[in-house]
């Protein structure tokens, strides 16, 4: 019993210096989405390439050193031809995300690389066919792999690749960002 006693104590003291080392805060950031959109392999149509690019602000909550909450919005615009025709178009989205990683100290600096998984509602007004009408919402789900680097003074620059879906639409979005914000 004093073994278990022991061991069981070790464990709590252990994961509560390792969780518990006031990483815990809000983030807020202001960045750049930029990446590509095709129709998806179930969709009739061909699938044509069209770019966008978007600003992106995002709030996020670090619980501890492992894991975070984010949610924010993004609004942008982008040329198309999968209608067929070169047209512009707009677009915009609500998004939240469970974030899971590990920061680690390196000198007075943390780098946390992690994998995001997120939930989103997506407003365009992108052309599918000649006869598609405007302003489309729908709801999609996407993927990240990123690294966020957090400064001293609480400033972080945050890197990261995601791949969504918008399944009622048929289009996937292949994008890369860069968030910079501050730390509280």
């Amino acid at each position: 019993m004093k073994k278990f006693t022991l061991i069981a104590l070790s464990t709590l003291f252990l994961s509560n210096a390792v969780l518990a080392d006031d990483y815990a805060g809000h983030r807020l950031g202001a960045g750049y989405q930029g990446g590509k959109l095709s129709l998806d392999s179930s969709a009739k149509q061909s699938t044509k390439l069209s770019d966008s690019e978007s600003a992106k602000i995002e709030y996020g909550y670090d619980f501890n050193r492992i894991f975070s909450l984010n949610a924010g919005g993004t609004v942008g615009r982008g040329h198309s031809e999968l209608s067929g025709e070169k047209e512009k178009f707009n677009k915009s989205s609500l998004f939240a995300e469970a974030e899971l990683g590990y920061a680690f100290e390196v000198g007075n600096f943390d780098i946390k690389p992690y994998a995001a998984l997120g939930v989103s509602a997506n407003f365009d007004d992108i052309k599918l066919d000649k006869a598609d009408g405007k302003n489309h919402t729908a709801a999609g789900v996407h993927a990240a792999v990123g690294a966020r680097l957090n400064t001293p003074v609480g400033v972080y620059v945050d890197g990261r690749v995601q791949n969504g879906k918008v399944k009622d639409r048929h289009i996937e979005e292949t994008q890369g960002t860069i968030t910079v914000g501050y730390k509280f």
